[in-house]
């Protein structure tokens, strides 16, 4: 392929035809028929003079031509403005999902305007092996046997006799030998030979020819799957992994022409369906990690199901009173909101099996809306849900979101987990105030509480303050351990009790707080009568800046003592 040739793109499932105007000819045909009929139709089924592309996508080099297979999940044409939306998504899915490894998105996109997401995975592992060949090829001690004109390491008598009986000079010996012929090297010169036979970019030719040079005094070794199922990083080879990786694609989905006619095929493709599947998980981990929320997401997770086979839900959402969500992605266009009965008999299954109230299909959004979650039929099951959502991974400039893990949970989470956490959210956090009622009656007349939210305004703080020293104690880690304690649910605890431990256990900071303030104490019971067990104040939040009141969780406002804004911050 010249450099600046462009690559035929096509979609998943789409059709590719001998003659047709994208440049696909009988001999690229022919090339792809032997690959295909090798890897049992794998990525593609071949037909009469065409081949049909399934839900695999990626990019394949076959003779003098390289094919992008693209994924589609809407109802748009497939034209120029289509192919580069789904071109710059998949680039980016993969990225995301670590499947390539980019410095920076846009000098990838820089690099493919000519090119084709293959030279943008060789030009990766051209980068790689040459940074680990600038840090230098890693070496190791290996075993050989030779024959030499002197004695080193053991001699090998039985051999020596058969090979030097007329040449008493020679030693037939066994020795050990610190060099670079060592696995991780041999697979990275296998794979630059393999790109020598197959690229056609000048660019390349030249890099390749440099590396290889400098891989002259390692082995053509035979490499298969069960080389890397051998490999094994340490701290001194894990600059490798990258490298590694790569080489592994490019190794064993590669097809030699064994006839020599010059009919290499190289397919790097992905199942779509687990690709779709990987992106949703890692965008839902990092809110996760990035968000100060009550979720945990999990990846695939094993349940015995019958004998010896399992079920494995796609990921896993635990609430923090445990409670289960599973969503199961579908990489599919639904042209109505109506799942098929296998998808929905997979879904009961998961809400059995998971003990989830709630399963989610999860769709990539075309025209259609999500759908509310609706129970099961049979009254014995009227607990358990299953909802058909879409989710948009489009923003309005045709760019894939980057905040897509807090669209699914703003749009299908969330409210899910507020029904079943505020209620106890809550009622633990009033009875954290009545418990501080219990405290100035038992005379620590001096603790003053400064209520306010996070700057998110989703979750509520709360500081205990000493009146003289004004010392402050965060309430909120003191008030988790209890609620761990209770299973992350209500707590069952008297505000006596809850006294009693938080006495015992901060003891320093209560002592402070022994003394008399009637006014305050007054003013404290009276701000309590005003509020219901669910309901909450706050002194403050971002969008709320001190003032002479209060508000509430249910928009109340409770006038506050004069000078009380001085406690707020130390």
């Amino acid at each position: 392929m010249r450099k600046n040739e462009k690559p035929i793109q096509t979609f998943e499932y789409h059709t590719l035809r001998v003659g047709d105007t994208s440049g696909f000819k009988k001999r690229h045909f022919k090339a792809l028929e032997r690959y295909g009929y090798k890897t049992k139709e794998k990525y593609f089924t071949v037909g009469n003079n065409r081949i049909r592309f399934n839900n695999y996508v990626g990019v394949i080099q076959a003779k003098d031509v390289t094919i992008e297979v693209l994924p589609k999940a809407d109802f748009e044409k497939p034209d120029e403005k289509a192919k580069n939306k789904w071109h710059d998504a998949l680039i980016e899915m993969l990225r995301v999902c670590r499947l390539i490894k980019l410095n920076t998105l846009t000098n990838a996109k820089l690099k493919l305007r000519s090119a084709s997401i293959l030279d943008l995975y060789y030009d990766v592992f051209l980068t790689e092996t040459e940074t680990i060949f600038k840090h230098g090829l890693r070496k190791s001690y290996r075993k050989t046997e030779e024959n030499l004109n002197k004695v080193k390491g053991k001699i090998l008598f039985t051999t020596h006799i058969r090979k030097n009986a007329f040449h008493k000079e020679r030693f037939y010996v066994a020795h050990e030998v610190f060099d670079a012929d060592n696995t991780l090297n041999q697979i990275l010169r296998k794979a630059l030979l393999i790109l020598k036979s197959m690229v056609h970019n000048p660019n390349f030719n030249v890099r390749i020819n440099k590396l290889l040079l400098c891989f002259e005094d390692v082995s053509d070794k035979s490499i298969t799957e069960k080389t890397f199922e051998k490999l094994r990083f340490d701290r001194n080879t894990e600059r490798y992994r990258q490298a590694i990786n790569l080489a592994k694609l490019i190794i064993l989905r590669y097809s030699p022409d064994l006839k020599g006619g010059g009919d290499n095929v190289l397919a790097i493709m992905f199942d779509m369906n687990l690709l779709y599947e990987e992106y949703i998980f890692r965008k839902l981990k990092a809110y996760q990690l990035s968000n100060d929320n009550s979720i945990v997401v999990k990846g695939q997770n094993r349940v015995a199901f019958w004998e010896t086979r399992g079920l494995r839900a796609d990921i896993l959402v635990e609430t923090a009173d445990k409670k289960c969500i599973v969503i199961d992605t579908k990489w599919k266009v639904l042209r109505d909101d109506k799942p098929s009965d296998a998808d929905l008999k997979q879904m009961f299954v998961y809400n059995l099996h998971y003990n989830a109230d709630l399963s989610i299909l999860l769709y990539p959004k075309t025209t259609l809306n999500s759908a509310q979650k609706r129970p099961f039929r049979k009254e014995e099951f009227k607990t358990l849900n299953c909802q058909v959502a879409f989710i948009d991974l489009f923003d309005a400039n045709d760019r894939l979101v980057k905040n897509l893990g807090e669209r699914i949970y703003e749009e299908l989470l969330e409210e899910e987990v507020i029904v079943e956490a505020e209620s106890f959210y809550m009622k633990n956090r009033h009875k954290l105030l009545l418990m501080v009622q219990e405290l100035h009656n038992r005379g620590y007349g001096k603790l003053r509480i400064v209520p306010y939210l996070s700057p998110s305004g989703v979750y509520w703080r709360c500081s205990f303050v000493d009146k003289t020293t004004r010392k402050q104690f965060n309430t909120m880690d003191w008030i988790f351990e209890l609620e761990e304690g209770s299973n992350c649910k209500e707590i069952n605890l008297t505000s006596k009790a809850m006294a009693d431990i938080f006495v015992k256990e901060n003891s320093d900071f209560i002592e402070l707080c022994i003394g008399k303030d009637e006014i305050y104490t007054k003013w404290y019971s009276k701000m309590l009568a005003q509020m219901s067990e669910d309901e909450l104040p706050y002194a403050f939040a971002d969008y709320f800046s001190p003032s002479g009141f209060w508000k509430t969780s249910k928009g109340k406002e409770i006038e506050i003592l004069e000078g009380e804004e001085k406690y707020y911050f130390n």
